[in-house]
């Protein structure tokens, strides 16, 4: 198989990849308003048990090291700022939708600790040089990997095969 028809492969599998869920796509919409209204956002949210408790986890962790338990979304909205959490809505809508695919091989827990480790890492440095932008590296930070998703979920078998490699030194990504 030549480069290119791994591309193409590639190409024709990306476009059957998950779309958002419609949770997210209202949570979307809410945050692209003029004035996105906090109070809707957290009702939306709360809608959303798994996305709710994922917000407060994130507020609660000591990342954001906040005196006493934060326990309700609007809260932790208004706490944390509407990007943070938009941000934050995206990328645990996109990795679970993902997870909800077909790979077992896959380290999920893996990627999303590696991810938020690396979206964290990029919003500290980014606010020591241009706090105004620490969100969008935040976020950033998070979809840093995003081809070793897709490969992970569109190439499984393959993406094994890499892991084995790499692991034994037979493959240098460099």
């Amino acid at each position: 198989m030549s480069l290119t028809t791994s591309v193409d492969d590639l190409l024709n599998r990306a476009n059957n990849l998950p779309t958002l869920p419609g949770i997210a796509l209202r949570l979307l919409e809410a945050f692209q308003a003029d004035e996105p209204d906090t109070n809707e956002i957290g009702d939306i949210l709360s809608a959303d048990p798994v996305l709710s408790s994922n917000i407060l986890n994130i507020v609660n962790s000591s990342f954001y090291s906040r005196p006493g338990k934060v326990v309700s979304v609007k809260h932790g909205i208004n706490l944390i700022g509407l990007k943070a959490v938009q941000n934050l809505v995206l990328s645990f809508s996109l990795v679970n939708k993902f997870r909800a695919g077909k790979t077992a091989e896959f380290d999920f827990v893996g990627f999303w600790k590696n991810s938020l480790i690396g979206a964290i890492s990029a919003k500290y440095l980014v606010e020591k040089i241009a706090s105004d932008l620490s969100d969008d590296a935040f976020f950033l930070g998070l979809l840093q990997d995003i081809g070793i998703l897709t490969v992970g979920s569109c190439f499984s078998d393959k993406y094994q095969q890499i892991l084995e490699k790499t692991d034994n030194g037979q493959f240098s990504p460099i």
